[in-house]
């Protein structure tokens, strides 16, 4: 262990300075108030922007409390834009010159739901029918167009919110396995087709089976009650759980 004797700062042989004391040249172990540039250590300040005062030390010679307070003043020199209300919330936020005449909304989440409340159930201009890039002319059959319209999803969710999201033949109600199901035939009758009673829950595969047992076409109410009262031996899941129905 080195041996010190330096009589600037008092230390005695035997006694090791601090462990900065000594780098980078910075004097001879001498800190606060015997250091020769003590400033007199932490003084009150007054910020520039909130007036509130602050405990800091006095050679760092700072002017703002916090980092906000800082942002703010250096936004005030630099801000060149303007000052807007929120297209959905009016709530008034500032855009820069860059943006002037593009920002409409203080945040995505108020774009977002601006956009889902105007375009909900609607095709948007930019992308829909003849604007859009892959149209041929308007095949698309009429049965996928009913598929992906807002009324068929709307009658959707009222068949299984009405059936309480179950199966109504194996009682399976694991979710992400069920399919809604016309009691009379969306071919023949489709005066019928968004009418809720007209619509039953099933399961992915109780619905298989039912149109493996009685076909795909002109199937009507007779059948889906003899298929809901037979008895069967078992049927196999989504999930891989067999139920005995």
């Amino acid at each position: 262990m080195a041996k010190w004797n330096n009589p600037k700062c008092g230390f005695q042989k035997g006694h090791l300075p601090y462990k900065g004391a000594f780098k980078k040249g910075k004097g001879s172990g001498l800190f606060g108030s015997k250091h020769p540039k003590w400033k007199g250590g932490k003084i009150q300040q007054i910020c520039i922007i909130c007036h509130q005062s602050f405990e800091d030390w006095a050679s760092r010679k700072r002017k703002y409390c916090s980092r906000k307070c800082f942002l703010e003043d250096l936004h005030k020199q630099n801000r060149r834009g303007q000052w807007i209300n929120c297209k959905f919330c009016n709530k008034k936020f500032y855009i820069p010159k860059s943006r002037i005449g593009k920002g409409r909304y203080c945040s995505n989440k108020c774009k977002h739901k601006w956009l889902g409340e105007q375009q909900r159930g609607q095709k948007t201009w930019w992308n829909a029918g003849k604007n859009h890039w892959n149209w041929k002319g308007g095949i698309t059959p009429e049965r996928t167009k009913i598929y992906f319209s807002k009324k068929y999803r709307d009658w959707i969710k009222k068949v299984y919110k009405r059936d309480n999201y179950t199966c109504q033949k194996c009682g399976d109600n694991s979710g992400n396995n069920l399919i809604p199901h016309h009691k009379e035939s969306f071919a023949d009758y489709p005066e019928l087709r968004f009418r809720t009673n007209n619509g039953i829950t099933l399961c992915k595969n109780c619905h298989t089976y039912f149109h493996s047992k009685y076909g795909t076409h002109h199937n009507n109410k007779k059948q889906l009650k003899k298929f809901l009262n037979e008895k069967q031996k078992e049927i196999i899941t989504t999930r891989g759980i067999k139920i005995m129905v």
